[in-house]
């Protein structure tokens, strides 16, 4: 199911029925002063098979046009403590120059 998929993928539990850590996000400015938001989460890296990207829209409706979702890779940051083995903190960051900016995870495998 999705939601298996979901647990396997992200927030570094070791099993389906194993505590999970929360994700975070931030809105915050970027060294040129520019407005971001921040999606940080951890993602399993150890599955060849699994892919976790982000989706981006202004507008909740757009993630129903394809057209208008920007994808955003994961990028690995820079503090990996308490990382669980197989698992790495990774952060998915977009532009906020909107009043509104929208982030979810895609995964697939």
């Amino acid at each position: 199911t999705t939601d298996a998929l979901n647990r396997y993928a992200i927030g570094g539990a070791s099993s389906l029925t194993s505590a999970t850590v929360p994700m975070s996000v931030s809105r915050m400015t970027d060294t040129n002063g520019q407005p971001i938001l921040t999606l940080s989460v951890l993602v399993r890296i150890n599955d060849p098979y699994l892919q976790v990207q982000a989706q981006a829209v202004s507008n909740l409706v757009d993630f129903a046009n394809p057209t208008q979702i920007t994808t955003v890779g994961g990028t690995v940051a820079n503090d990996q403590s308490n990382v669980p083995v197989g698992f790495q903190r990774q952060t998915f960051t977009v532009p906020a120059t909107t009043d509104r900016r929208f982030l979810r995870l895609q995964i697939s495998r």
